[in-house]
């Protein structure tokens, strides 16, 4: 009789472990971007999962409880780590999961730079690597070899899926590199409303002149504003580049245009896209609505 219920629950303990070795690894993303690589490089293999919903802005967000709770579930957990997103560690560190969750920092072999053009002269690391399609590159492969690293059963999968997704992020630079290399020479200075774009601009030999916002989401003040303003005009900028969305600063575009005398371009606001994210260079979603979005602010600040 004993001899029968050791052996039923041995069957048991199978089973368990079987249909546990069968589910998914649940892989976290702290930012939009990477739920997009890391979707790329896994495809059907992990289930991505957004460490915080879409719409929040990660520079200022503190963690919700369901945060904490999905942190809890995690196999593993991709990170920025250079100052992109610090709620992730909070929220690790509250979910008791320091040390026990492996972190797959995203950044760890992409070449970094400062935030240009800041008017007070500050020099800070500029986190925001994903909108260069170079580091995007290095990223999706750091990614890929790190989860191969957790996961070594599907360690080959997720390298081919790493070069195939390279491979279209290098075709769409190689386009558009062609396309802008016809438009003619010109003395280009721009300004853009926070420090996100250095990556971007320097994938096709720019850079960026002056920064606006004293900060990342700090609103500067009428004086600041005032005195921007000057500098910028000072420096010879005739572009101010912005996102897809109303002037992040308190005053309209129309007004800054007309103090200013410049062009207001946007990019799109980085979204959440399953499956795909290609820099600045593919269909973004736009306010619920997705619009083809081919470059064509970047293309229109050298033929303007």
């Amino acid at each position: 009789m004993m001899k029968r219920l050791l052996l039923a629950l041995l069957g048991v303990c199978l089973m368990v472990g079987s249909a546990h070795s069968s589910e998914r690894p649940r892989i976290g993303v702290t930012l939009h971007p990477y739920y997009s690589f890391v979707s790329a490089i896994v495809g059907e293999t992990a289930e991505v999962v957004p460490l915080i919903g879409e719409g929040f802005n990660p520079h200022n967000y503190r963690p919700q409880p369901e945060d904490i709770k999905k942190c809890m579930t995690l196999d593993a957990l991709v990170v920025n780590g250079i100052g992109h997103d610090e709620f992730a560690f909070d929220t690790v560190e509250a979910a008791n999961m320091t040390g026990k969750l492996p972190l797959v920092f995203a950044n760890k072999d992409v070449s970094l730079i400062p935030v240009s053009g800041h008017l007070d002269g500050k020099r800070v690391v500029n986190p925001h690597t994903f909108v260069s399609v170079t580091a995007s590159v290095r990223q999706v492969y750091t990614i890929a070899n790190e989860l191969g690293i957790l996961f070594p059963e599907q360690a080959k999968i997720f390298r081919s899926n790493a070069r195939a997704y390279s491979n279209k992020l290098r075709r769409l630079k190689a386009q558009y590199m062609a396309r802008i290399a016809e438009l003619p020479s010109m003395d280009f200075r721009c300004a853009t409303i926070h420090g996100g774009y250095d990556y971007l601009f320097q994938d096709f030999g720019l850079q960026v002149t002056a920064v606006i916002e004293p900060g990342h989401g700090l609103k500067p003040t009428a004086s600041q504003l005032a005195r921007t303003i000057d500098q910028i005009k000072g420096l010879g900028v005739d572009v101010i580049f912005t996102e897809m969305r109303p002037l992040r600063i308190p005053f309209s575009r129309p007004c800054l245009a007309l103090r200013t005398q410049f062009d207001v371009l946007t990019a799109p606001q980085l979204g959440l896209i399953p499956g795909l994210f290609l820099p600045f260079l593919a269909e973004m979603p736009d306010f619920g609505r997705t619009s083809p979005f081919r470059l064509a602010p970047v293309e229109q600040l050298f033929s303007n």
